[in-house]
């Protein structure tokens, strides 16, 4: 399993978008950063997530940080500093996406 990590805003830079055209079902996904725009509600960005079969998450804390409590889908899944520890260290590589 390879751990994607999205750190850029999918308004600002296509990180997004090219993880998810190489990403396959045993892959994950975590949104850090600017990235977590990508799991509000409704959006384009949020569409082309759910089109992939995979485990998304996003980092709590960068999700708080920028208000999107409120506005966050529920598909993808809040964790903490300790669970972005272990995904990392149970993933066979992590991969940054800039």
């Amino acid at each position: 399993m390879i751990l994607h990590l999205v750190s850029k805003s999918p308004t600002q830079n296509d990180a997004l978008d090219r993880c998810l055209s190489v990403i396959n079902d045993q892959d994950q996904l975590l949104l850090l950063q600017e990235g977590v725009y990508a799991g509000i509600q409704h959006s384009d960005s949020l569409k082309k997530i759910s089109t992939v079969k995979i485990t998304v998450f996003a980092l709590n804390d960068d999700v708080c940080a920028r208000g999107l409590t409120n506005h966050w889908d529920s598909v993808i899944e809040c964790i903490d500093y300790a669970t972005f520890v272990t995904l990392t260290e149970k993933a066979s590589k992590v991969i940054s996406w800039f």
